[in-house]
């Protein structure tokens, strides 16, 4: 049996399912493995993660690295296999990943969630650029998003408080004209959908976003529905829920 019938075996053995054999990568950094996965409705994905990670990490203690591709029914996405390649690898110390991409260069920025290292900045950076080499594709921009002017939660929602109805775009624009560094639109659209998950904010029928009283609650405003603040976002809410 060949390395690439083991690699085979072994991951099979751990529940994945291949796309393929797997082959030699051509610059002899291990074997390239083609894994299928599958989303549900809510986008949640199957294999997770980190039952990949388990499976890769067993397989590369015993017959060497390996880098895994996500295919799906959508393809085999860079985006989402940059973005899993990396967090798999680096789950404590990477929150989220962010790209974007033009022509075959891409900008990558990682969510830290604590400082990182140096050392290890620059390893997560040379593990990105060789893997990104796999589609044919460079790495132009590497960003910790901790080491730039990136907005930060009190930031995004005292601009929304204060220019409220603000689209996501309108948002975008009133962030990079007070210096701050927008990774992506992703990026932007994720932590408003968390600050309106969490109830921060209320997306009004029109695409503009407003504070929720608990959201102006956290930013300190007024204790009561009496407060200015308080008022304008209940109206504002109230004309366009």
């Amino acid at each position: 049996m060949d390395e690439s019938e083991e690699i085979a075996d072994a991951l099979k053995n751990q529940g994945l399912t291949l796309v393929g054999k797997p082959v030699e990568d051509k610059e002899g950094r291990g074997h390239l493995v083609f894994v299928s996965v599958s989303f549900d409705e809510g986008g949640k994905q199957s294999p997770t993660n980190y039952e990949i990670s388990r499976a890769e990490a067993l397989v590369e203690s015993i017959l060497g690295d390996i880098s895994i591709i996500l295919v799906s029914e959508k393809g085999n996405d860079f985006k989402n296999n940059i973005k899993s390649m990396l967090i798999r690898r680096y789950s404590k110390q990477i929150r989220n990943i962010f790209t974007s991409v033009k022509g075959n260069k891409v900008s990558l920025w990682i969510e830290p969630k604590a400082d990182i290292a140096e050392t290890q900045i620059r390893e997560i950076e040379n593990r990105a650029r060789d893997f990104l080499r796999i589609f044919n594709l460079s790495l132009d921009h590497f960003t910790n998003t901790r080491q730039n002017n990136t907005p930060s939660n009190t930031a995004c929602l005292n601009l929304i408080r204060k220019k409220a109805p603000l689209s996501q775009d309108q948002l975008e624009i009133e962030l990079r004209e007070r210096g701050f560094d927008v990774p992506t639109q992703d990026w932007l659209a994720k932590n408003l959908d968390r600050w309106r998950k969490g109830q921060l904010i209320h997306r009004r029928a029109d695409g503009g976003y407003v504070m929720t009283v608990k959201g102006l609650k956290a930013l300190g405003s007024g204790k009561n529905r009496r407060s200015p603040d308080i008022a304008r976002a209940l109206d504002m809410a109230r004309r366009q829920s």
